[in-house]
């Protein structure tokens, strides 16, 4: 069962990579990435607030041509970008959008590689100051020769210090974490 899962979460990453490297070329081609991407983002906010949209285009059952009715009507007000309103009905019509946050994901990805950034997850106890950001921002610009986008997260958890996450690095500088470490060590003596 374990198997399968993973089997099925790999072709969904695979297709939303494909997914999101065609709706990047096509917004790339007309200068719209910008605006792709603001997109996406509200589709997230829209998809998150009212699920019962994602219960009637999802499934494969109900035919495309419904879907795109009902597509067209519920986000003619949402003033998307042309690329974004016609790349949502081919994802209708291929019955791929329930890979649509996947796309986002994975779009966002290219859209940093191509604006040389690089998203940083730091956790820390309380909320860092503007100046600490800055400075942590700036050392990391330093090593990895790129933009960095900070996105700091407060967790009382961790009651001291900091964790920075880049990619599948982690630095893991917690007073919790070190708390683990001194008790796994005690005992195992």
């Amino acid at each position: 069962m374990l198997i399968f899962k993973y089997i099925m979460e790999a072709a969904r990453n695979v297709t939303a990579k494909r997914y999101s490297e065609a709706l990047f070329s096509a917004a790339q081609g007309v200068h719209a990435l910008k605006e792709v991407a603001a997109d996406l983002d509200k589709l997230k906010v829209i998809f998150k607030e009212n699920q019962q949209y994602l219960k009637f285009i999802l499934p494969k059952v109900v035919p495309s041509k419904i879907k795109n009715i009902f597509l067209n009507t519920a986000i003619s007000k949402l003033e998307l970008n042309e690329i974004t309103h016609n790349f949502l009905r081919v994802l209708v019509r291929q019955n791929k959008v329930y890979a649509i946050d996947d796309i986002r994901k994975a779009f966002f990805e290219s859209l940093e590689a191509y604006n040389n950034e690089l998203r940083v997850f730091v956790t820390s106890a309380i909320a860092m100051p503007e100046a600490k950001s800055k400075k942590l921002s700036d050392e990391l610009e330093a090593i990895f020769n790129k933009k960095i986008i900070l996105n700091v997260v407060v967790d009382k958890s961790v009651l001291g210090g900091l964790s920075v996450r880049v990619g599948s690095q982690l630095l893991d500088a917690t007073l919790k974490n070190k708390l683990q470490r001194i008790r796994k060590l005690a005992l195992q003596n």
